[in-house]
């Protein structure tokens, strides 16, 4: 809640938090999001959604820990929890490479490079 003229208290809106004077609404801050005034951190795999409203799922081939979703580097995708990112996989289908976070398929005759961003 805040007063910036000393009289009765307002609440700020969802997605805002009161400034440490308690004059004025302040956006939550980045990997955070909340409603009616009060905000807390995004859980690792997710970040505040435009408003900073509520929290979702990073977006496809990101992951993050604090509140924040980074696209996973070249060779690597998210895990099913988007924590962390993990290296293309090898399965009994074959070999996996990518980029941006999304891991494919080699196809029949090719295997991905050494850093798993291609398959050669």
């Amino acid at each position: 809640m805040i007063s910036a003229t000393g009289g009765p208290c307002e609440p700020c809106l969802s997605g805002t938090q009161p400034n440490p004077e308690h004059t004025a609404c302040d956006d939550c801050p980045d990997g955070q999001a909340g409603q009616a005034g009060s905000c807390a951190k995004c859980d690792a795999g997710t970040q505040p959604n435009m408003a900073k409203t509520d929290c979702e799922e990073c977006p496809a081939g990101h992951a993050g820990l604090d509140g924040t979703c980074r696209q996973c580097p070249a060779g690597s995708q998210p895990v099913a929890s988007k924590k962390y990112c993990e290296p293309c996989p090898k399965s009994k289908l074959g070999a996996f490479a990518g980029a941006n976070g999304t891991c494919t398929l080699c196809t029949d005759g090719k295997q991905p490079n050494e850093d798993r961003t291609a398959c050669v």
